[in-house]
């Protein structure tokens, strides 16, 4: 287990507000971190929503923490973390391995009986219970690289130089570790309500694979898709942090009238 200096660094919020009504935990794509949603806090604090980005080991300011490739440890470190963050209503929003992240760490909250998160916000993530159609983990250094390349978000400037790549490496294997091992566990539906999203021309994720996210909660699943790959949100930042903020608004309506 992480010590508790460095599970202080687990939450990054770029924009703290006692004021706010309520908090999105913001969990990352495989080699992302923390800071690709630093100016999603700029938009989101202007209707009462704290962004909380969660920060992995192994990058930015925990960069010489040990990576993690089990989903199971990492998401208790994550539950450890948000002990003095459970104060007022908190959703959550995951993008492809950020999804299977915040479904483990929801499902641990649930377990110990801690205040949930009132909505699931899943983009461009398979649902759980899908096992990855491909292993890249254990490709070899070129063959990994340029898997990673088809499948874009990262740079090219990282995959092209051979320092960059030679940092990030590590990275990404054990963020793809951690997908490619996870073993599903099947478990009661949420009363929590669960909102996905995807790009249309994402080659990875199907709208099927969103679907099959309806089977985690008694609620109906809301589907949004937009004309982009499986990194829609960077040029749809705007349109989707508008449709999460009208989603937290109409579930979380009590609080936003007082």
């Amino acid at each position: 287990m992480e010590s508790k200096k460095n599970l202080s660094k687990m939450i990054k919020t770029f924009r703290p507000n006692n004021e706010s009504i309520c908090r999105m935990f913001c969990f990352p794509f495989a080699g992302g971190s923390a800071s690709f949603y630093g100016e999603w806090s700029t938009i989101l604090s202007r209707h009462g929503i704290e962004v909380c980005a969660i920060q992995l080991p192994g990058r930015e300011d925990r960069i010489y923490e040990t990576l993690l490739t089990n989903v199971d440890e990492l998401a208790s470190e994550v539950v450890e973390a948000m002990a003095d963050y459970q104060d007022k209503p908190f959703v959550f929003f995951g993008h492809s391995m950020g999804t299977l992240i915040c479904f483990e760490v929801a499902r641990k909250l649930r377990a110990m009986n801690r205040r949930e998160a009132s909505i699931l916000f899943i983009s461009s993530g398979k649902a759980p219970q899908i096992s990855p159609r491909r292993i890249l983990h254990d490709l070899p250094k070129d063959d990994f690289l340029r898997k990673i390349k088809e499948l874009g978000g990262t740079p090219d400037i990282i995959i092209e130089n051979r320092d960059l790549s030679e940092l990030y490496l590590p990275i990404l294997r054990a963020d793809f570790t951690l997908i490619e091992t996870y073993q599903y566990v099947d478990s009661t539906p949420f009363q929590t309500k669960i909102v996905g999203y995807g790009g249309k021309m994402d080659k990875e994720v199907r709208y099927e694979d969103i679907v099959a996210w309806e089977r985690h909660s008694h609620k109906p699943l809301p589907i949004k898709i937009y004309d982009g790959d499986h990194f829609y949100l960077r040029p749809y930042k705007e349109s989707l942090l508008a449709d999460i903020v009208t989603h937290v608004k109409m579930d979380l309506h009590e609080y936003f009238l007082t």
